[in-house]
């Protein structure tokens, strides 16, 4: 037999698994709506309006046409009796437009008369169940004269207060992920591998370069934790583990064929997060491994100061002049390719060079001694 307390739990259920999932709200309107409603009052909403401007975002409906609500999104919300009446309201508060708002003001409005007399609904409960600046969160529950409500409305008051945790948990959750999409979009981008490791090396996430440093030998992913190829980088790994945070190492590693990675590990505080089912670990270390390529062969220092370039400058002009590309250089910089070009004009204008090309027949045509570190002397002026 079905007790109250298992209808009421099967209603929550509904809804705080339409906090983790937002596809579900219309189910879980229509769970309240199925348990708690007398007949013909089946329409149920949950709307964000910013009564007194038109318009409104719904987040749920039961038994609402998808056209009733862009009818009812773009012409009347907002600007209706009842929206008007309802903004003022204290959080929580459940109440029937008839105290609020006169039948005649009603009767009289457009809303009445283009849209609830269709389905002759002449009074509502409803509630704000949460602000956001501007906007406030409506739960409103429309239907025609005749009916014996104090069971829905003592539903509404039991459920009101799960509604409105759902409605911030799922907001929560939306707002993580897009910041964790974010993040995830931006390690892809990288051209180095990008590693976050537990203090037992257990793989918490990694970018999909790591996928090119598995392939070539580098490194390799073992009962799901991360390992070098190479003993002396698995050395130093471990030591950097040991260490208290924070604490840095740089080292590298080297694949099948003999090549080196430069690799760069960092030691954080342990991340964790607290669990209803205890503590979920997160990273403690961060490793970057970087794609095979030379240093600058020009030193930045000397160049800096030899045509009174910034550092960012003579590092960027360093690295054309050793073939990079400007696209290369702002991934592996992880900065635009427009900022580069930026940085690019200041290059140009201080070097007296016209454009690439001629940077770059410049800068390689330094004297040795600037290129190999030494002072170019009065004689290269």
């Amino acid at each position: 037999m079905t007790t109250e307390l298992d209808v009421f739990n099967d209603v929550v259920s509904c809804i705080y698994q339409a906090a983790l999932d937002a596809a579900t709200w219309d189910e879980a309107m229509v769970r309240f709506v199925n348990a708690y409603s007398p007949p013909h009052w089946d329409v149920s909403f949950l709307l964000w309006e910013r009564a007194p401007y038109r318009g409104a975002r719904f987040v749920a409906a039961a038994n609402l046409a998808p056209h009733a609500r862009d009818i009812y999104a773009s012409t009347f919300a907002g600007v209706q009796p009842w929206s008007r009446r309802i903004a003022p309201l204290p959080i929580g508060q459940i109440v029937d437009t008839d105290d609020i708002c006169p039948r005649d003001e009603l009767k009289d409005s457009e809303f009445y008369k283009h849209f609830l007399s269709n389905w002759q609904i002449v009074r509502a409960l409803a509630a704000i169940l949460d602000r956001d600046d501007e906007y406030r969160l409506a739960w409103v529950f429309p239907g025609p004269e005749g009916y014996d409500i104090s069971r829905l409305h003592r539903g509404m008051h039991l459920v009101a207060p799960h509604i409105q945790r759902a409605v911030r948990i799922s907001k929560r959750i939306a707002e993580t992920d897009l910041r964790a999409g974010a993040a995830e979009a931006a390690l892809a981008m990288s051209a180095a591998g990008v590693l976050a490791l537990r203090a037992d090396f257990s793989v918490v996430n990694a970018n999909p370069r790591v996928e090119a440093f598995v392939s070539d030998g580098t490194g390799r992913v073992v009962d799901g934790g991360w390992r070098f190829a190479s003993v002396a980088a698995n050395a130093e790994l471990e030591r950097l583990a040991a260490a208290d945070p924070p604490a840095s190492a740089a080292f590298t590693a080297t694949n099948a064929d003999g090549g080196e990675h430069a690799v760069l590990a960092i030691r954080i505080a342990p991340q964790s997060a607290l669990a209803l089912d205890g503590y979920v670990e997160g990273a403690s270390m961060l490793v970057t491994i970087g794609p095979r390529s030379k240093a600058p062969s020009i030193p930045v220092d000397h160049l800096a100061a030899w045509y009174g370039l910034t550092p960012s400058e003579a590092f960027l002009a360093a690295s054309l002049a050793d073939g990079e590309t400007i696209r290369e250089f702002a991934i592996r910089r992880g900065v635009t390719e427009n900022a580069v070009r930026f940085l690019m004009k200041g290059v140009l204008r201080k070097t007296g060079a016209s454009d690439q090309a001629r940077l770059v027949a410049i800068l390689r045509g330094l004297p040795l001694a600037l290129r190999d570190g030494g002072d170019p002397g009065p004689e290269a002026q």
